[in-house]
């Protein structure tokens, strides 16, 4: 089974969010989804195909550390919603 990540927030609580609407469309044709914070840290990347921007909605106040991770990501895998 291929494995995407949709990267996130740590607690989307206070949000509404519909990430996991996708899920099962994507189980269905044959992909694993992991939900990813962007704040944690000692993620191996390279075991996802490819990793999806999706609600990681409080880069705002730590935005150069959010690009730094985008760039980590995309130096070992597919970033989809990309940095160009």
């Amino acid at each position: 089974m291929k494995r995407v990540a949709f990267l996130t927030m740590d607690s989307l609580a206070d949000f509404v969010c519909y990430d996991h609407l996708a899920i099962p469309p994507l189980a269905q044709l044959g992909w694993s989804v992991s939900e990813v914070s962007w704040h944690s840290r000692n993620v191996n990347w390279n075991q996802f195909e490819a990793v999806v921007i999706r609600s990681p909605w409080d880069y705002q106040s730590q935005s150069e550390a959010f690009l730094r991770t985008l760039e980590e990501i995309a130096s070992r895998t597919i970033l989809l919603n990309s940095l160009e």
